[in-house]
């Protein structure tokens, strides 16, 4: 459609249809698929008392997890990036607690430092309550860049501290080599952890815009 407008000189048709297709490639890029055998009901409701008594089962935690935050950075090549932290509570988010950072490295992109920044910037605020569980975007770098920022803190032990690979969906523990995949969970831990990472992804990017 968007051809067929240009070519009979229709250029502002063709400029709106241009941005449709923007759009939705956009909507398309932080989507993803679930088999039938995983659709949940629109009318059902999750029960987040079983969510976590799975995700305390993954986590070998015996402590509640009621509070989860998550952390995303964005950036282009390094250039003015940003930081994003967001909050759920009880599987719901808790808008009055996120926080964005204007990340301070300069130079080569690193995407590495940029967490490890980000994450002793958090643990700078003891005003701000800490979190059960502290899920970071990314993989085994990104969390062990947490983990360095949580120990030069003196906060190691305090919460639980995991990261999510946007590749393959990999939750990645710390001291453990080997990942969990989501689709291997219950599908409404599955869900929560996606829309708590997917938030965080929203948040950055939504800044750094």
């Amino acid at each position: 459609d968007m051809a067929v407008a240009s070519k009979n000189q229709q250029y502002e048709k063709a400029a709106l249809l241009r941005d449709q297709v923007s759009s939705l490639e956009r909507i398309i890029e932080h989507s993803f698929l679930l088999p039938a055998d995983k659709l949940v009901p629109l009318r059902s409701k999750p029960d987040y008392h079983a969510t976590e008594r799975e995700l305390r089962n993954i986590l070998k935690s015996k402590k509640r997890v009621s509070r989860v935050e998550a952390y995303d950075i964005s950036n282009i090549q390094g250039y003015q990036s940003t930081g994003s932290m967001v909050v759920f509570v009880e599987g719901k988010p808790a808008k009055q607690h996120y926080r964005k950072f204007k990340i301070k490295i300069t130079g080569k992109p690193n995407d590495f430092a940029m967490m490890r920044e980000l994450i002793a910037r958090r643990l700078s605020h003891p005003e701000w309550e800490y979190p059960d569980l502290m899920l970071i975007d990314g993989g085994k770098g990104q969390l062990s860049s947490a983990m360095e920022a949580i120990s030069e803190q003196k906060q190691l032990g305090k919460f639980k501290v995991v990261a999510l690979a946007k590749r393959n969906n990999e939750l990645f523990f710390p001291n453990n080599p080997e990942p969990v995949l989501l689709k291997d969970m219950g599908t409404g831990l599955e869900h929560m952890l996606l829309h708590i990472r997917d938030e965080a992804h929203r948040f950055a990017i939504e800044f750094y815009r």
